[in-house]
């Protein structure tokens, strides 16, 4: 964690004005910039330069009220509390995530010469899935450290200090991120060996019930019983063995049921 800026009572036009950018190779691309306004207005911007009409931002303004704006429309408005030295706990700003392929689609360079503090976040730290990686602004009175994602590893964290309330940006990782990772191949080994086990015994399930229903299975064993023979006359019988096949165990359940008379 670095915690920068201490306030200096300058009135500026911004007393904060950051970047969070994401570097890939040589480029270093912008995904969002957070500005404070001397009035104690916050903004989150997220740069769509593409669209000039767009604009989407997030903004908590010095009467309390904050909302999200997209293409001139706001939406998700609340009141809190406003962002001044009377400001206490911890309340987020906004919280977005972020893919690897995101930074350099979106297309945005970052100048870092045009903020006072580039959060810069390496490619390798970015998690290819949506959304693994996240991006949190937080507002907190001083000391106060905000609450984030149940298991969240930070990845980077800086606090600035230029007023009340401080506003801090973390990266961090979900633990989802560990669930996948940890062990890379051999935990996506484990999960294809569990499914094709449980494949596995589906069929051979299958296999036994259709072996055991069979007539020629060796669950029917021979029942052979001497049959008398009269061909020579009653006086001078003759006996023969005769063998059936006669179901036995599961085999003779299985041939019961297959036997049951329809209703």
């Amino acid at each position: 964690m670095q915690t920068l800026g201490a306030s200096s009572g300058q009135v500026n036009p911004d007393s904060l004005y950051a970047a969070v950018a994401v570097r890939d190779g040589g480029d270093l691309f912008l995904v969002i910039s957070i500005r404070r306004r001397a009035s104690g207005d916050v903004y989150v911007n997220f740069p769509r330069d593409h669209d000039p009409t767009w604009k989407p931002h997030t903004s908590v303004h010095a009467s309390g009220q904050r909302h999200q704006k997209s293409f001139n429309h706001k939406f998700d408005v609340k009141h809190r509390q406003k962002p001044d030295a009377s400001f206490g706990g911890t309340e987020n700003v906004v919280t977005i995530g972020v893919a690897s392929d995101e930074p350099r689609k979106i297309n945005k360079p970052c100048q870092a010469s045009d903020f006072q503090d580039v959060i810069e976040i390496p490619l390798l730290d970015v998690r290819a899935e949506r959304y693994l990686t996240y991006i949190s602004v937080d507002m907190a009175e001083p000391d106060q450290q905000p609450p984030l994602f149940p298991g969240a590893r930070i990845l980077r964290q800086e606090v600035f200090m230029d007023s009340v309330p401080w506003v801090f940006v973390t990266v961090y990782e979900t633990p989802g991120f560990r669930k996948e990772t940890q062990g890379g191949a051999e935990n996506r080994y484990l999960k294809w060996t569990f499914w094709a086990a449980g494949a596995a015994s589906v069929i051979g399930l299958i296999f036994i019930l259709v072996t055991l229903s069979s007539p020629n299975s060796s669950v029917f064993r021979a029942r052979c019983l001497p049959r008398p023979d009269f061909s020579r006359g009653i006086s001078q019988p003759r006996f023969n063995t005769q063998c059936d096949r006669v179901p036995h165990g599961f085999g003779g359940l299985v041939f019961v049921l297959r036997s049951w008379p329809s209703s």
